[in-house]
């Protein structure tokens, strides 16, 4: 389920977000409000096509799958598949994220045997 997150604002000026294209940018903001609260959300490429562009007809899932790659590039998150399911995982989280109340962790970490 999205949840209401803070993106600080040195977001904008940093050398990752330099690195991506707007498109992938806003890509990566909408991750961070599908995440659970330890940084872990899903790779559910409907869901997230829905999420980050909504009533945006003209995004396929193949320029999806390129923006996960460029996301993955520009900003360290991790792709990983567990079980047969797939997921990320942003590794900056606890540094940018304060989660007073988290939820419990309903997600595999990628170290996960």
């Amino acid at each position: 389920m999205p949840r209401i997150r803070t993106i600080k604002p040195q977001f904008f000026h940093s050398p990752d977000t330099a690195r991506a294209s707007p498109r992938a940018r806003l890509l990566y903001v909408a991750m961070w409000c599908w995440a659970n609260d330890w940084g872990i959300g899903e790779t559910n490429i409907n869901g997230l096509l829905g999420m980050a562009f909504p009533d945006s007809d003209g995004i396929t899932k193949d320029e999806l799958l390129l923006m996960l790659a460029e996301v993955r590039d520009a900003y360290g998150v991790v792709f990983y598949t567990v079980r047969e399911r797939h997921y990320f995982c942003i590794p900056t989280w606890d540094d940018h994220q304060t989660t007073q109340r988290r939820a419990s962790l309903r997600f595999p970490t990628y170290d996960d045997p």
